[in-house]
């Protein structure tokens, strides 16, 4: 009677497991159609994504966080087969909300909202499609969807001050002469000019993306994680107006030679 439960027992385990792996796949099929049905008919908006991944050096880290974002979520598959997939029809609203974002980017020309527009719809159809359980577990591979879309060139004029401000600090500490108007400055070696490229952004963009993976993957806490990301930004800030400091004061100690 015992070895007859446990059998019933492990039979019931298997089905349930079988069970759970046919969920799965529907579910993944409907929300892949579906995927693929709204990039298709977005298609410019993730052409125009990939183009700037490609084309400008700010953004080329753009190219591995796809794959960064497959690693994620295969990495939490085990955790995904104990869940149970399902619609959940409320995430209709965000989806509405994500499209009409998109929309609003596509009348006005504006690429970055509807990039960001794309990535949001395909975060919450995950929620819609594959239910709140599924969402959870997806929860960090989702957020760092958002990395996808090319944003923060509006902080290259601050960066480029900041940049500034840096090195006049660190010229008059050694009691080197300096005057700086916005982002140019004049030593007694020469004029000098914290342009784009000096602003340190492209260097800042990528260190708060791995920042962020390295905080999830390596830290439970949240405490700790957050002191990883506040490094990841001031760091590069940091070590970018130490740079910029760094050649000016070679450019006065050898008379810009």
């Amino acid at each position: 009677m015992t070895v007859k439960a446990m059998d019933m027992s492990g039979l019931g385990g298997h089905r349930t497991h079988r069970d759970l792996a046919g969920l799965w796949r529907r579910a993944l099929l409907l929300w892949g159609v579906f995927a693929l049905a709204a990039s298709l008919a977005m298609a410019p908006t993730l052409a125009a994504m990939v183009t700037v991944w490609w084309n400008s050096a700010t953004f080329n880290h753009g190219l591995l966080i796809p794959f960064i974002i497959a690693w994620l979520v295969w990495d939490r598959r085990k955790t995904l087969a104990q869940v149970r997939p399902g619609l959940y029809p409320l995430g209709l609203i965000p989806m509405a909300g994500a499209l009409m974002l998109w929309l609003l980017g596509r009348v006005g020309d504006v690429q970055m909202v509807q990039q960001f527009g794309w990535v949001f719809l395909m975060q919450f159809s995950v929620l819609t499609l594959l239910g709140l359980a599924a969402t959870r577990a997806l929860l960090f591979p989702l957020g760092y969807m958002l990395f996808l879309v090319p944003f923060g060139e509006f902080l290259i004029p601050p960066l480029q001050h900041f940049t500034a401000q840096f090195i006049v600090a660190g010229l008059q500490t050694l009691d080197i002469p300096v005057f700086l108007e916005d982002v140019f400055l004049s030593t007694p070696s020469g004029d000098f000019e914290v342009a784009q490229a000096c602003s340190g952004v492209r260097f800042l963009i990528a260190t708060l993306a791995l920042g962020v993976l390295f905080a999830n993957i390596s830290f439970k806490s949240w405490r700790r994680r957050a002191v990883v990301v506040a490094l990841a930004v001031i760091v590069p800030i940091i070590a970018n107006g130490l740079r910029a400091f760094g050649i000016v004061y070679i450019a006065y100690l050898t008379d810009n030679e």
